[in-house]
């Protein structure tokens, strides 16, 4: 799938080298959206865990076998981890275009960038950890 995603974007880089830079959220978002359709939605396992044999079910059901998640939780899952990485990566994209100028950055801006920037080392810490 990264080699796919690779070549995509060797292809659209050779053609309009600006796109990468101008465009490189949404065309994430887009793929991110792809996968999540062909795997959780459709299948109700990401790749990692269909090849585990591990399947995403609703485990408040009563009865013995557990169902498949209801269209509603699927549509929460996508929003909030397909959403919520496109949220962050345009903030942190604004955060980064607004911290160029560093004659009128406002206090939110600077505590903006601060929580961006711990979030960070705290996950850098937690993969260093693993």
């Amino acid at each position: 799938m990264l080699s796919i995603r690779a070549s995509l974007e060797v292809q659209a880089l050779t053609i309009q080298p600006h796109i990468h830079d101008d465009w490189s959220a949404e065309i994430q978002l887009l793929l991110r959206v792809v996968v999540f359709k062909l795997t959780m939605w459709d299948h109700n396992a990401s790749y990692g865990a269909s090849l585990q044999g591990l399947r995403y079910t609703d485990a408040r059901a009563t009865t013995s076998t557990l169902p498949a998640p209801r269209p509603w939780q699927k549509s929460m899952h996508a929003l909030l981890s397909v959403g919520g990485r496109y949220a962050w990566s345009k903030w942190e994209n604004w955060l980064l275009e607004r911290e160029s100028n560093y004659d009128h950055v406002s206090g939110l801006e600077l505590k903006s960038t601060l929580i961006v920037s711990r979030t960070r080392v705290c996950a850098l810490r937690q993969i260093h950890y693993l």
